[in-house]
């Protein structure tokens, strides 16, 4: 059994990893939010028409995808440094001969920080899709305007961004169920 004496390096060293961990993930969860900020500054390319509202729109679609993907990861990263953190500190005041259980998972919830970043780019996705539906659809259905194959894209874009916000978050869900072995 290792020495439980003099642990401080040990302990430091620790938390300095986990927390590396962290911010890191945490740092490509803004640079994420950049990538959509980018995205959205392409619908103003639209008002110039260096882009089409339907290709800017897509783009603020599939990276408000990619931002949520970084937010389930960070989230995951996240909980698995709090748990090995809370487990090393119980090793480390447990007695000789004690019983050392193990960390109970958190809740499965997203951190605050995290929770807004993952609001973020579900509310950029319905200004992005509801800005498309009122320019270009509404104009379609009421016969003012003919439709394009290329009025398509935001909509196809957003069925991708709907599958896989469901998939990543029922991988996250499962994930996390089988790290703690819920069911």
């Amino acid at each position: 059994m290792p020495d439980k004496t003099d642990n401080s390096a040990f302990r430091l060293h620790m938390y300095d990893q986990a927390w590396n961990n962290i911010n890191r993930h945490i740092l490509t969860v803004w640079q994420s939010v950049a990538a959509v900020a980018a995205a959205l500054a392409a619908m103003i390319f639209t008002e110039k028409q260096v882009l089409s509202l339907d290709v800017a729109v897509s783009m603020v679609v599939l990276f408000s995808a990619w931002l949520m993907a970084h937010v389930y990861d960070a989230q995951t990263w996240y909980d698995r440094n709090l748990a090995i953190i809370q487990d090393n500190e119980k090793f480390f005041e447990t007695k000789p001969g004690e019983f050392h259980a193990y960390t109970k998972p958190r809740a499965l919830k997203l951190i605050t920080h995290l929770r807004i970043q993952r609001d973020l780019a579900i509310a950029l996705v319905v200004l992005g899709v509801g800005t498309h539906i009122c320019t270009e659809a509404i104009p379609v259905l009421t016969g003012v305007e003919s439709a394009e194959l290329r009025m398509a894209l935001p909509y196809a874009a957003l069925l991708a961004w709907c599958i896989y916000a469901f998939y990543a978050g029922s991988e996250w869900k499962d994930g996390h169920r089988k790290a703690y072995k819920q069911d």
